[in-house]
């Protein structure tokens, strides 16, 4: 089902360019820091794989630090199959926002990322991409990645892919290209499915602030080379996997999004027209509700149903000044 994604019509606040004035300052930091124990383990000295480990370790303990002190985010993983990344697999993952990487590099210091070449060549993350052994996917030719990726499968690293491609805007499932299939396929590696969600909420596809919020992290089951369920070929099992994945991501939303989820979008979004604190009343409960707050929120959990307000509604203000909002909401 398809949702919208409000989140990018919220107003920026100076508390938001405070948080991420502050987040900018520690993320480049640690890039920093990154770079230079990068070239001074690898570039001036030999690169081994106990130095290797000791890298990803001490990047991977960065951004755990970041996620666990940030003032205004959260993490929450949710591991139901026990997953302990001690084996190596293509990791698939849907691809939301800038945010991906650093939900992803929490999970485990075993994980290689592979990105397009306008990460790749950015100038303040290439030297610890390459440092940390990730890889562009025009970087090599086929046989080349292959021997790479097995290289490291080997050693019981995942190679992590976004099979979207591009980022999701609204949050929703986009089509999967069958690269990390093929090579799941050519390998003779597992598939490992993780779902992230909240990351297009809190920092959407073209912002440059990031919203209050955090991550549901959601660690699916393995899915071995010899499992036949969601097809025989890399072409058949990208598309079992596909309707797996929006299947189970759907279940994701309807569990995590839940009218308390909602409930600072809402008060934003009737920030924007000037009723903050009508809206926060009537949630609170202390104020009727004269501005068809709960409505929004309802429309918002239950993207299914349809609601019918008259055009003089209040929430007609907010349909006219944002376009991100519930479609599922008409004014007659």
């Amino acid at each position: 089902m398809k949702r919208p994604n409000p989140y990018i019509d919220l107003p920026l606040t100076p508390g938001r360019v405070l948080a991420m004035a502050l987040s900018v300052v520690v993320y480049v930091s640690q890039l920093l820091y990154g770079s230079v124990l990068g070239f001074c383990w690898f570039t001036l000295g030999r690169k081994t794989d106990a130095k290797r480990e000791r890298f990803h370790r001490a990047m991977w303990r960065f951004f755990r630090f970041d996620l666990r002190r940030h003032p205004w985010l959260y993490a929450q993983v949710h591991n139901p199959y026990g997953e302990d990344f001690h084996r190596g697999a293509i990791l698939i993952c849907n691809h939301q926002s800038l945010l991906d990487t650093l939900c992803l590099f929490i999970l485990s210091p075993r994980i290689l990322l592979v990105t397009h070449d306008r990460v790749w060549n950015n100038p303040l993350v290439a030297a610890v991409l390459r440092y940390a052994d990730c890889f562009s996917v025009s970087d090599t030719g086929w046989d080349d990645r292959l021997e790479y990726c097995r290289s490291f499968l080997d050693k019981g690293y995942s190679i992590a892919v976004f099979p979207e491609g591009r980022r999701s805007q609204d949050g929703n499932i986009q089509r999967f290209h069958k690269g990390a299939f093929y090579l799941a396929e050519r390998l003779g590696a597992d598939l490992l499915p993780v779902f992230i969600h909240g990351a297009a909420h809190v920092m959407p596809v073209g912002t440059a602030f990031a919203n209050r919020g955090g991550f549901d992290i959601e660690i699916g089951r393995r899915i071995t080379p010899d499992d036949i369920s969601f097809g025989t070929g890399y072409v058949e099992r990208c598309r079992g996997v596909h309707r797996h994945y929006v299947a189970h991501y759907e279940e994701i939303c309807r569990r995590v999004e839940t009218p308390g989820y909602f409930r600072s979008l809402v008060v934003g979004l009737y920030a924007s027209v000037g009723l903050k604190r009508k809206a926060g009343e009537v949630l609170g409960g202390s104020r009727p509700d004269a501005w068809d707050v709960r409505t929004l929120i309802d429309a918002l959990v239950h993207p299914e149903c349809i609601y019918t307000l008259p055009a003089s509604s209040p929430l007609r203000r907010i349909y006219d000044k944002h376009t991100h909002l519930p479609q599922n909401i008409t004014f007659v």
